[in-house]
């Protein structure tokens, strides 16, 4: 996931992606922790809900 001066801007996925030292912030999240029905849900659908949590200013949830 990242976050771009503290507010959520996007999930990103496999592959190469720019990040801004100082300006971006990179946060790995456990799939498993956070959305133990992951295995069952598309590949929108997780996005939409990992931007949902973060959103919310739930960020702490998502480092567990």
């Amino acid at each position: 996931m990242a976050f771009r001066l503290g507010c959520f801007q996007r999930v990103l996925g496999p592959g190469l992606h720019w990040i801004l030292p100082g300006v971006d912030r990179v946060l790995r999240v456990c799939l498993d922790r956070v959305l133990p029905d992951w295995r069952q849900l598309g590949a929108e659908e997780i996005r939409e809900r990992l931007g949902e949590l973060a959103r919310q200013g739930r960020e702490e949830a998502l480092l567990r």
